[in-house]
């Protein structure tokens, strides 16, 4: 389900020989299930992985009354000077209301996450840090993790003469249909290096966008994909 550079959030189930989906620059949270607790599986696993393709399922608002509080997705990306130079941003990135699992993991793109490492965790089995992902190990409703990592999400767009920062696709997939996802974002960043000048897409239904000195605040609740792009412009 959820977040490196560019930052996804999706969720899909996947076997030990169903490809990953084809994207750049995203993270997802896979649920795995055990093979040792749950024989034959692998096989179906595989089966369903056939059928559960991630499509480009447009964004919806959720405006109806949840049964149980949706996945929470909290993100603070802050760039600094130095992200202007080689694009890694630091990022503090914390989740709640986890599905009931045997096993998932928090998988990145190679290259796009570094100095990744978890700070909290609770009523979970096991979470440990391996490579470009965070494996977790018998989750519940009452799950939180939280951690850091700096992630590559900026570039400078030279014929715009602006940096931008993508953040998404944004998804939560289980099954064959999209499960709302409850997003908050904030983005950070030197007002004597930048000013923000913008958030494409520009109107975004039933989100909530609020700009401070230094910072941008983004929150929406929804079901279905959701890409950002922040633009920058050198002050």
């Amino acid at each position: 389900m959820i977040d490196p550079g560019r930052n996804a959030v999706g969720a899909i189930i996947r076997s030990r020989r169903a490809p990953w989906p084809r994207a750049e620059w995203t993270c997802w949270l896979v649920l795995l299930a055990l093979p040792a607790a749950m024989p034959g599986a692998a096989d179906e696993l595989d089966e369903l992985a056939a059928l559960w393709a991630i499509a480009d399922e447009p964004y919806r608002p959720v405006t109806r009354e949840l049964e149980t509080p949706a996945f929470v997705h909290r993100k603070v990306l802050s760039v600094d000077a130095q992200s202007l130079d080689d694009g890694w941003v630091d990022n503090h990135q914390c989740h709640r209301n986890f599905p009931l699992f045997p096993a998932l993991q928090i998988a990145f793109r190679d290259g796009a996450v570094r100095n990744m490492r978890i700070i909290e965790q609770s009523a979970v089995e096991a979470a440990w840090v391996s490579e470009s992902t965070i494996q977790m190990k018998r989750t519940r409703p009452e799950t939180t993790l939280c951690f850091r990592s700096e992630n590559h999400t900026i570039e400078y767009d030279a014929w715009n003469e602006e940096y931008r920062m993508t953040v998404g696709p944004y998804y939560l997939k289980l099954f064959d249909g999209y499960f709302p996802l409850n997003v908050d974002l904030t983005v950070e960043y030197p007002t004597d290096e930048l000013r923000f000048v913008g958030l494409e897409p520009a109107e975004i239904d039933g989100a909530r966008i609020r700009r401070e000195q230094g910072r941008v605040h983004f929150h929406a609740l929804f079901e279905g994909r959701l890409e950002l792009v922040f633009r920058f412009k050198r002050t």
